[in-house]
């Protein structure tokens, strides 16, 4: 009897949302790189965007020693304030820094132009959607801003907003949701 070929054998692999490749084609498209900003942030009345860039590369040649950063995507809105949407898949235990870099390499390169006041840097939005739980028991969403320390009403108006996004929290909480059904 003659062996019939597996057909699935030759099949490529199913990567999901959070693969390089797949997160940037998915939200390389405006309107759903706005509706899902929008949707993080609907405090924001977001009129529109630019096209979004993927894997934007930012690295200084004339300082070869410092690290380079990839950002996965990188938007800027019709009212100049960027985003910068990362997908982590890996908990390196190093967010909080990779956040602070990744803001700092962001002004360096596309915010403030020479000659400028620091009154013309844009607004920065950094924004992490892990596939892990950073912490035991945080929101879904976490937002941080730079507050005083001794009065934590007092914030600091520097333009900056870092957004974790807990996945592994939302599917904990739709599982709950689904056994109240």
């Amino acid at each position: 009897m003659k062996e019939v070929p597996n057909k699935n054998m030759h099949k490529k692999p199913w990567f999901g949302f959070t693969e390089d490749k797949v997160f940037g084609e998915v939200m390389s498209n405006k309107e759903f790189c706005k509706h899902v900003l929008q949707g993080i942030l609907p405090e924001l009345a977001i009129e529109d965007i630019y096209f979004p860039h993927k894997q934007e590369e930012i690295n200084d040649p004339e300082h070869y020693n410092q690290k380079d950063v990839r950002l996965d995507i990188l938007v800027e809105d019709y009212n100049h304030n960027l985003y910068n949407i990362e997908v982590q898949t890996t908990d390196t235990d190093d967010i909080a820094r990779r956040m602070r870099y990744y803001a700092a390499k962001a002004d360096q390169r596309y915010t403030l132009k020479k000659g400028s006041t620091y009154r013309n840097l844009k607004n920065v939005y950094i924004i992490f959607l892990c596939s892990f739980n950073l912490v035991e028991k945080k929101p879904i969403k976490s937002k941080y801003l730079t507050i005083n320390s001794d009065d934590q009403t007092d914030v600091l108006q520097d333009g900056l907003t870092k957004i974790i996004i807990n996945s592994m929290e939302f599917l904990v909480e739709m599982k709950r949701k689904l056994c109240l059904i």
